[in-house]
């Protein structure tokens, strides 16, 4: 089985790896992630996307505006299916590997310190317990992985980074989306498997 993106054919095995949509405001890192999104879940591979811009819930809308799009559980304060707090990290991660569904986390509206906490038990556990094939889209890469970690980020960015060094050992592969690669911890982005910059 092939994943199609655009004129692109990737192997299936690529939802395991790493990746970076680098790219200026409005020139299509969403979007383009988007397809991925719709192509893993194609092929059966579940995924999750921690979203601080509150704007992948749209995946449950087709593209004409009016039909069902995917069949995904969004989490968080507004356009939700179940409220979000900063303590479900954990909860999440497990009904997920549970219940193999995709899902989003949008954080948009907590405070920073709230949602570094969640993503940070979030990615945690499911690096503990993820037993197949998923792939991680994380939004706004730099509140996670920065540059520069100060003080209580060291949590945060742990955790993230662990995802991302050893996740694929687990069948997990992440898509960090950003603006710019400089605000992004370089360690970090030393292990990427793909690169698109638009």
């Amino acid at each position: 089985m092939k994943l199609n993106i655009g004129t692109i054919q990737l192997p299936v095995n690529a939802a395991t790896k790493t990746m970076a949509v680098l790219a200026k405001r409005g020139a299509g890192k969403t979007y383009t992630a988007a397809v991925f999104a719709e192509e893993y879940f194609k092929a059966g591979i579940p995924f999750v996307i921690i979203d601080p811009i509150d704007v992948w819930y749209g995946l449950r809308v087709a593209a004409n505006g009016k039909d069902k799009g995917l069949p995904i559980v969004v989490f968080g304060a507004r356009n939700s299916d179940i409220p979000l707090t900063r303590d479900m990290g954990k909860e999440i991660a497990r009904a997920i590997v549970k219940d193999n569904v995709s899902c989003v986390i949008s954080t948009y509206g907590m405070p920073k310190v709230a949602y570094r906490h969640l993503v940070a038990e979030f990615a945690e556990e499911l690096l503990n317990i993820n037993n197949r094939a998923r792939h991680i889209f994380i939004e706004e890469a730099h509140e996670f992985v920065p540059q520069r970690v100060f003080g209580a980020m060291s949590k945060t960015f742990s955790a993230v980074e662990s995802l991302v060094v050893m996740g694929r050992n687990k069948g997990i592969g992440v898509t960090l989306i950003n603006q710019r690669a400089a605000t992004v911890n370089k360690d970090v982005l030393t292990q990427l498997d793909t690169l698109i910059a638009m």
